[in-house]
């Protein structure tokens, strides 16, 4: 691999990490460009399981549940569009308005998580596909967590708050795309009983 095609690839693998990383970093500066914003227009979130190695080659995770969760709401008012949790998820006294840093919106996407998977609610959990994806369709406007779900799991996937709609260069966005990041969790080794002396 020369020198630049091998830039190239590094390049595209930190890109592909701050997207998963930062997709919610921007998410909420939202007072400016409401003009386009539609109110009650649906929108959808689908997401992609996957990691690229260093040579540029792409494994997808498929059979891995991911369940997602309605947190808050949106509100639009005098031309500003904002979001709210909902009571349940009030206590964490996050912001999604002002939280500002990769690192917070990491902190808050993991204490988010907890707090819905003690809650009882009922979240959306669904299957990753042959090419590790899942779109869920038809979204209210709103908050939305993403964690990873029930069973498996040889990998451990980050949990993500993300928006239906969010702003993206002063553009309006309904339909989603995200890459959470997935970390392979190694296998324990298993030993191997010694054979007891004759």
């Amino acid at each position: 691999m020369n020198g630049l095609t091998k830039k190239n690839t590094v390049v595209k693998r930190i890109l592909a990490y701050l997207g998963a990383v930062l997709t919610v970093f921007f998410l909420f500066t939202v007072n400016a460009g409401a003009e386009e914003y539609i109110q009650d227009k649906n929108g959808s979130i689908g997401l992609t399981l996957q990691q690229t190695d260093e040579n540029g080659n792409t494994k997808v995770f498929s059979g891995i549940n991911m369940k997602l969760y309605r947190i808050g709401n949106v509100k639009y008012d005098m031309g500003a569009v904002s979001f709210e949790l909902d009571d349940v998820f009030s206590s964490a006294g996050i912001n999604l308005n002002t939280t500002n840093t990769a690192g917070k919106w990491a902190e808050a996407s993991e204490k988010l998580a907890d707090m819905a998977g003690s809650s009882g609610l009922g979240g959306d959990e669904r299957t990753t596909d042959a090419n590790g994806k899942i779109v869920y369709e038809d979204l209210t406007q709103g908050a939305y967590l993403l964690v990873q779900g029930s069973s498996d799991q040889n990998v451990k996937v980050a949990p993500m708050i993300l928006t239906v709609p969010f702003m993206e260069e002063g553009e309006w966005l309904y339909d989603i795309e995200t890459y959470p990041k997935v970390s392979v969790i190694p296998a324990t080794p298993t030993s191997t009983p010694t054979p007891a002396a004759p």
